[in-house]
């Protein structure tokens, strides 16, 4: 008894390390992430670097205001939303054009998720200091055309936008 107790001690420990081993190497990319603010500081959401100069966000976070500016997490400098590069309400994605922006760009996987692949989303600061959530995959579509993946990650207001990614920091949502 005692020694089936201590295996699994063990066992969750080593899970536990492994866990936060991934969050940690996940945590460099929170340089990759940004928080949104329009309407002067009123409304925000995330958003995710895909190239110098270039946010993608959900739509719907700037629907009808496309003022404002956004912060790279983890710093406090300014960048202003100079517009929108595209726009598109039924996918609900939008790519910011911030000029001024200069950071490292999330990398798109070159494999589709599967059930039960650990995975990491962007807390929005305001909203948490946790920053970085953790959770599994529990549903991906089959379609390649609707992209649908189910987390386990509780989401809050402020997250919409925000970049979902794999162990190796790719975005897979």
């Amino acid at each position: 008894m005692r020694k089936t107790v201590l295996i699994l001690l063990i066992f969750t420990i080593h899970l536990n390390v492994i866990g936060q081993n991934n969050k940690e190497k996940i945590n460099k990319y929170l340089s990759s992430t940004v928080t949104i603010f329009l309407d002067n500081d009123t409304k925000s959401g995330s958003g995710f670097i895909i190239e110098k100069g270039k946010i993608i966000t959900n739509s719907h976070v700037i629907e009808g205001n496309k003022n404002g500016y956004v912060i790279i997490n983890g710093t406090s400098v300014k960048h202003k939303i100079e517009g929108y590069f595209d726009y598109d309400s039924t996918t609900d994605l939008a790519i910011l054009s911030v000029p001024t922006l200069k950071g490292n760009p999330l990398i798109l996987a070159n494999e589709k998720p599967k059930i039960g692949d650990e995975v990491f989303a962007f807390e929005n600061p305001i909203i948490s200091s946790k920053i970085i959530l953790e959770g599994k995959i529990i549903y991906t579509s089959n379609s390649i055309s609707n992209g649908i993946i189910k987390t386990t990650i509780p989401l809050t207001f402020g997250n919409s936008g925000g970049a979902l990614v794999n162990t190796k920091g790719e975005l897979i949502g």
